[in-house]
């Protein structure tokens, strides 16, 4: 087992206090579709590590600043970075929006208000959100990150946001 991953459990992290071959399964998958969309390593990093704050996600509970910096020391800023606001970001709220309007923005559940990032951090995310989404399609699973109803619509408005081999996926999901 990675020594990142024995750290975190240790730590209490998220999902990584109740881990299961369900989520390592998954969360390898999730690093593998970033890899074969030649994601950069710290977004790859962020696939297989984003359950240490999937727990505070799921209650929408603030992430302690001692927790942030506990899981920066194991898997670094950058990916820590990409999978604290992952966890902040309020998925159903942007992507009403985006259906909505058209506009993407991000929204921070913590705050409840829309902030700006950088679009490369943006993308980023939604290729990480694209990755989880996906692997619940293909293998079937249940680690989806908004309501199945929504899914399928917002996924499709995300594609400018999107590398060209996520894009590819994404189109063989709707024929799967």
């Amino acid at each position: 087992m990675d020594i990142k991953f024995r750290k975190l459990i240790e730590l209490g992290a998220g999902k990584f206090e109740r881990l299961d071959s369900d989520l390592i399964t998954h969360l390898e998958s999730t690093r593998c579709l970033l890899k074969e969309w030649n994601a950069d390593l710290a977004l790859q990093q962020a696939g297989f590590y984003y359950a240490a704050y999937l727990e505070n996600e799921l209650n929408n509970s603030q992430i302690e600043t001692d927790l942030r910096t506990s899981v920066k020391e194991i898997v670094g800023s950058e990916v820590e970075n990409i999978i604290y606001y992952f966890s902040i970001w309020d998925k159903t709220h942007s992507f009403n929006q985006q259906l909505a309007t058209g506009d993407f923005v991000f929204y921070n559940k913590n705050s409840g208000k829309a902030e700006s990032i950088p679009h490369f951090a943006l993308c980023q995310l939604c290729e990480l959100f694209v990755a989880i989404e996906l692997d619940s399609v293909f293998e079937g699973a249940n680690y989806a990150s908004i309501d199945k109803s929504l899914a399928n619509d917002f996924l499709f408005t995300l594609q400018p946001f999107l590398s060209v081999p996520a894009n590819r996926k994404l189109k063989l999901a709707k024929s799967y």
